[in-house]
């Protein structure tokens, strides 16, 4: 027996691999992703943002919280990420892996799993600035309230 039919041998026997692609989002990520996506347009337009001052005026004014914490957060990322995070304008439009990124993040910081979100924000921001990235998507998450968007 060649050592090519015993490898092949073994391929057949190795478990199916199962990964189907990326996860097909829920109506209520589908929203919060709109909503990122928004803030994310706004954050291009707006003026080079002073993140420290910015996280030391912030106040979570019940009305206002989550657009001041989004609006906020993506303009930081944009600002302060290690590469550029792309997202998509249109609602349709399939989610980028940085939308994704993004995404599972607040999501984990309102499911209570700060230490997986915080792997996550240090993945993709210096060291230095990493505190206030996920202070702001923590807040940003906690406006959001338990329940999803």
């Amino acid at each position: 027996m060649g050592a090519q039919t015993v490898f092949m041998e073994r391929v057949a026997q190795c478990p199916e691999d199962r990964y189907a692609g990326p996860a097909i989002l829920d109506a209520d990520d589908r929203q919060l992703l709109g909503c990122l996506r928004a803030f994310a347009r706004k954050a291009k337009l707006a003026p080079r943002l002073d993140l420290d001052l910015a996280c030391a005026l912030i106040t979570p004014a019940s009305d206002r919280a989550e657009t001041v914490y989004g609006s906020t957060l993506l303009r930081a990322l944009d600002a302060l990420a290690t590469r550029s995070v792309m997202f998509h304008m249109g609602f349709d439009a399939k989610p980028s892996f940085d939308e994704l990124w993004l995404l599972r993040i607040v999501r984990l910081f309102q499911q209570g799993d700060e230490a997986g979100a915080r792997f996550l924000i240090a993945g993709r921001v210096p060291a230095q600035s990493r505190h206030k990235i996920a202070f702001l998507a923590s807040r940003f998450a906690q406006s959001l309230g338990d329940a999803p968007v």
